[in-house]
């Protein structure tokens, strides 16, 4: 679990991730960011599991209510219907000049190649590269990723496989290195 980033004043976009591994864990790092977002005036969005919305509307308890909270299951649906409903999100908080900055607690499932296609387990390796966070996605299944893997948008119709297409569009760069019993999905953000 990683701290929070100094609040930044100026406009643009701050993307943190958070490993955790109990509620407790969970609840020690969005609990303060919930309640700091409210307190300078953000509109704040929580997309959790069902679970953890319930342990987040309790602990917030007297400004739960501020909070806008959606199941993840009912958010994350398809890549651009997700990246759509958080454009209007934002332009319903911030269009009527209500809220300067939006905060969101958004909780997708980033092991999905690994789970989908792979042996049902994999793992994840973090870590920061200068300016960038990088991160390797490892599968030891023998799924064989191909090469143009998440370059051709999917056929919106259908259930799977847009997770990475979005990726690519949600990344600096994604690359997908793949032998005969390991692929390694590797995404490079930018921190600036």
């Amino acid at each position: 679990m990683t701290a929070p980033a100094p609040h930044r004043p100026h406009g643009g976009l701050t993307h943190q991730g958070l490993v955790y591994g109990s509620d407790e864990e969970f609840l020690a790092a969005t609990v303060p960011f919930c309640r700091e977002g409210l307190t300078r005036g953000d509109a704040v969005l929580a997309v959790t599991t069902g679970t953890n919305i319930g342990l987040l509307r309790r602990a917030l308890a007297d400004v739960s209510g501020q909070v806008e909270y959606v199941d993840a299951q009912d958010w994350y649906h398809h890549p651009g219907a997700t990246l759509g409903a958080y454009h209007r999100y934002v332009d319903r908080c911030t269009a009527t000049g209500a809220h300067q900055r939006v905060r969101v607690i958004g909780e997708p499932v980033w092991h999905g190649h690994a789970v989908q296609h792979g042996d049902g387990a994999g793992r994840l390796v973090l870590r920061r590269c200068g300016p960038h966070i990088v991160a390797d996605v490892i599968n030891t299944g023998e799924a064989e990723a191909a090469w143009y893997l998440g370059h051709l948008p999917p056929d919106p119709r259908q259930p799977r496989g847009h997770g990475m297409w979005a990726v690519r569009h949600l990344c600096d760069l994604l690359e997908v290195h793949t032998d005969q019993e390991v692929t390694t999905v590797r995404l490079h953000m930018g921190l600036d």
